[in-house]
């Protein structure tokens, strides 16, 4: 038969158990109600079998490794909270820096679509593009024909297949070299580089700004300081192809 004090130690050691298993710092079943227990327990034992010494240090004994358990909780959530501070990128180090990166999206704001990146040709080749919404359906498959060898900037005019201007919003797209045939081939690595001049913030989540192109911190592959226009051999400033797109064809 159990004696009324080997039930109560059998449910105060039943209680530190359900307390390390759930882990909540609310104490539902902690320090008030192992105290609780422990003083109902002196109040009611039995005066022809009283607690021993040595079973009321053990209960204490468990109480202190509840009280640490609270104490480690709340050391690791602080470290969880540094860890996660300093894992946010610090956008500021990039405001007036050069940067590249990779990109493969654009908004659109009012119906006019920017912040497209560019892509470079070691040769001439035919390209195509092709432009997603947010759920990955197509809405735009341009064939922007043959290009000539160099950089391309990536332009949209913001419309559909049927010609209508799509919906403000944030569109991925592809940019695909072609084969012979007129099929797939590869596809394109497209980028942005340029001087960082402003930071903004999209669902709490922050981006850079280059010129009109929103791009995110983590596709930076490379940062150094900004560079003064540079010019060529024959003095003049260095520019970039832009590959633009019928209004028919767009």
């Amino acid at each position: 038969m159990i004696s009324s004090t080997e039930s109560t130690n059998n449910s105060l050691s039943a209680l530190s158990s359900a307390y390390v298993e759930t882990q909540k710092t609310e104490d539902p079943l902690g320090r008030d109600a192992f105290l609780t227990m422990l003083v109902a327990q002196l109040e009611h034992q039995d005066p022809l079998n009283p607690l021993e010494g040595t079973d009321f240090t053990a209960q204490l004994a468990q109480f202190s490794s509840l009280e640490q358990q609270f104490a480690i909780n709340d050391n690791l959530e602080a470290i969880k909270e540094a860890l996660d501070s300093q894992s946010e990128p610090d956008l500021m180090q990039y405001i007036g820096k050069e940067v590249s990166g990779s990109i493969q999206s654009m908004d659109v704001y009012d119906g006019i679509a920017s912040g497209g990146g560019s892509f470079s040709l070691s040769a001439p080749t035919s390209v195509a593009m092709a432009i997603y919404d947010e759920n990955g359906a197509e809405v735009r498959r341009m064939n922007l024909g043959q290009l000539d060898a160099g950089d391309h900037t990536v332009i949209w005019n913001g419309k559909d297949n049927d010609n209508s201007i799509v919906d403000d919003g944030t569109y991925s797209y592809e940019v695909i070299a072609l084969n012979d045939n007129g099929g797939y081939s590869y596809q394109l690595s497209t980028t942005v580089s340029g001087e960082v001049d402003g930071i903004v913030y999209k669902d709490g989540v922050g981006y850079l700004m280059i010129g009109s192109m929103i791009v995110n911190p983590s596709s930076i592959v490379e940062i150094s300081q900004a560079k003064t226009a540079e010019t060529d051999s024959a003095g003049t400033d260095a520019t970039t192809q832009t590959t633009t797109v019928d209004e028919d064809e767009a």
